[in-house]
């Protein structure tokens, strides 16, 4: 099997590990086994780029899955961050060749915390991390046949 690697960030980390869990589930339940995956950890979104570049160029890691929750409330112009972080993971993985697959999301509220939407979010963002489980592995078997 294929190793993938997990960049996560401290900042938020009451939806993100939630959502790390979800992602590592289904991974587990695709078939990947717990020894082909780490789980690194970044204080933010900013960092996932440069470890994700290194985790692909010399730790032989086949695909990397980025996972970050950006919203407005704590952070001026979040839209930029997570933009930011995107176009360089876009960037990243055409130039290395090795797909990197962002969850690097921007809940659209002020409100977010709240009971109620940490809620909503909480669930909601959990299936959007097992949708990437399932690009990762879908792509890197793609990308095996293409070989």
């Amino acid at each position: 099997m294929k190793r993938i690697a997990i960049i996560n960030t401290k900042w938020n980390a009451q939806f993100v590990g939630n959502c790390t869990e979800s992602c590592l589930t289904r991974l587990h339940e695709l078939g990947v086994e717990e020894s082909d995956v780490s789980v690194l950890s970044v204080p933010g979104a900013v960092e996932i780029p440069l470890l994700a570049k290194k985790l692909l160029t010399e730790n032989s890691y086949d695909a990397v899955i980025a996972i970050a929750v950006v919203y407005r409330w704590w952070i001026y112009r979040h839209e930029f961050v997570a933009q930011s972080v995107v176009s360089e993971i876009v960037r990243l993985s055409s130039e290395i060749g090795k797909p990197i697959f962002s969850s690097v999301l921007t809940p659209d509220t002020d409100e977010f915390e709240s009971k109620e939407n940490q809620k909503f979010y909480l669930e909601h963002l959990k299936g959007k991390w097992i949708e990437v489980a399932d690009a990762c592995i879908e792509t890197l078997e793609l990308l095996d046949t293409i070989s």
